[in-house]
């Protein structure tokens, strides 16, 4: 980490350059404002020598075009966008943590290997932030068709609080990108390369899901999935040839080595074709296995196999942190700045959109620990009885745009029968609970969408399907889950106890909701 002295950069102070790349550097820095309001950021700059290199800008501003419309628990969330002078920035959340490459340094040289929980935790949560990438649409309804080309544990992060975030999209592609990538040309890290993009072949989203199955493979064996040089790694990477993962692994669980060899399928109709699906077997691997993995579960492994380093980089962040440079707040705002360019139509002020969301099911379904995963990103450790309804208030960014929500929980086993019909037609789109290890919340969903399609029939809904990936044994069939599905429903697998699938489902909802607006 190089130190440096404080340095006003337009409303930002860079306080430590704490990584170097090959085309920008990256510093932690901090926004002040008025009562001593502070946050810490991160603040990505193109390399001084590289500012005057057009394909490089144009690349850091798709960077930062895509970062706009990303906003999920499992990607690195972007603030700000813009230019000083000739110098383009890229502002994001700052993540007190490290990247699983170095995770996997770490335990290669304490000569360990991560806990199979530990692994499912990590992947379910690549693929759920993939997921949202790979199916997220612009303000119009029309598909981004986001492919981030470079997915490898240097762009996995993990906090010591147990977050894990995508980070990097610096090469990733969107169909709204007029500029394709040249045929034969290959972008990303080799050793984690799809066939078709060490090929240097047109890719889709199954290219993501391969170089997933490639991190899966080295998380489980303690080796990477191509050995030797660049160009034998390159044409192992063009065949798909690797040592199967048994060889290194005793015992390895049939279930988990399934999921390896489809992820890492050669041909593409072989492999997983969305990010959904490989979520869905990781999700059935942990009920196999009868395995309960938990964001706090990888804070405990990541606290303990950074224990000694932790305190010094808290030490450090304290002393950046408290960094001041004295200024003239007249000099600062004088400063040449183009605010936020990758946001259409910026100088125009957009209206925050209000939605009203409710949730239903039956008693203990889960309904407020949903919510309150999604609202509060916690889950209650005990049981809360909801009696009459409750109103949990969020806002979110949803495509450039602020979206205020209000999230009706009505307690209870079937409070919409007692609850006014002039409140529901205020609500503008719904969520059904079930909890799957009870079939009497199957048959209470059912009743409870039919009413509330009395008194709300056009208005969008989602079922959550909760606990899916905690119980052993689960009551609903998945014939019974087809027949709502055959009937218009939109299910989703979800964990208020994990959070896997929460926020998912939500912006699911809210895309709904948005469209039909």
């Amino acid at each position: 980490m190089s130190v440096l002295q404080p340095e006003r950069f337009g409303k930002y102070l860079l306080l430590d350059r704490i990584a170097t790349g090959g085309m920008a550097e990256l510093y932690r820095g901090k926004i002040t404002g008025d009562e001593g309001f502070e946050k810490l950021v991160a603040v990505k700059k193109i390399l001084p020598h590289l500012v005057g290199e057009k394909g490089l800008i144009e690349s850091f501003i798709n960077e930062a075009r895509l970062a706009a419309f990303l906003q999920h628990e499992n990607i690195i969330r972007t603030y700000d966008f813009g230019k000083m002078g000739k110098n383009y920035f890229i502002a994001m959340e700052y993540l007190f943590g490290t990247n699983l490459r170095s995770v996997i340094g770490t335990l290669k040289e304490k000569k360990m290997l991560f806990d199979i929980e530990i692994i499912l935790q990590i992947i379910s949560c690549v693929c759920n932030g993939l997921s949202y990438a790979h199916t997220l649409k612009n303000f119009q309804g029309q598909p981004l068709n986001i492919i981030h080309r470079d997915i490898s544990p240097p762009n996995i992060f993990i906090s010591y609080e147990g977050e894990v975030k995508i980070i990097d999209f610096g090469i990733a592609k969107a169909s709204s990108q007029n500029q394709a990538t040249q045929f034969g040309m290959i972008k990303g890290k080799v050793g984690y390369m799809s066939p078709e993009q060490a090929e240097g072949s047109d890719l889709d989203i199954r290219s993501d899901i391969f170089a997933i199955g490639a991190i899966l493979y080295e998380m489980v064996t303690g080796e990477r999935l191509y050995q030797g040089d660049t160009m034998e790694v390159l044409s192992k990477a063009r065949k798909v040839e690797f040592e199967p993962p048994e060889n290194f692994v005793n015992k390895l669980p049939p279930v988990i080595s399934k999921i390896i060899n489809r992820a890492l399928a050669k041909n593409l109709e072989e492999r997983y074709q969305t990010c959904g699906e490989m979520l869905a077997d990781v999700e059935k691997s942990i009920r196999e296995l009868s395995l309960r993995p938990t964001m706090w579960g990888l804070a405990r492994f990541m606290k303990d196999l950074f224990k000694k380093s932790i305190p010094l980089e808290e030490q450090a962040m304290r002393k950046a942190a408290s960094m001041t440079i004295e200024t003239d707040n007249r000099e600062a705002d004088n400063q040449e700045y183009d605010a936020t360019v990758f946001i259409p139509c910026d100088s125009i002020p957009k209206p925050i959109i209000k939605k009203k969301i409710s949730l239903f099911g039956a008693l203990a379904a889960g309904k407020t620990s949903i919510a309150r995963r999604f609202v509060e990103g916690v889950c209650p450790e005990n049981y809360h009885f909801t009696l009459g309804a409750t109103v949990c208030k969020k806002q979110i960014n949803y495509e450039d745009r602020k979206v205020e929500l209000d999230i009706w929980d009505f307690g209870g086993e079937d409070k919409v029968n007692k609850v006014s019909p002039n409140l529901m037609a205020n609500m503008e789109g719904y969520i059904i609970v079930i909890d799957s290890t009870r079939f009497s919340t199957f048959n209470r969903a059912v009743s409870i969408q039919k009413r509330v399609e009395k008194i709300l029939p056009d208005v969008p809904f989602l079922c959550i399907v909760n606990k899916a990936d905690l119980s052993k044994k689960s009551e609903i069939t998945q014939k019974a889950l087809h027949g709502l599905t055959a009937r218009g429903w939109a299910l989703i697998n979800a964990s208020a106890k994990t959070g896997l699938g929460v926020n998912k489902a939500f912006m699911e909802l809210i895309a709904k909701m948005l469209q039909k607006s």
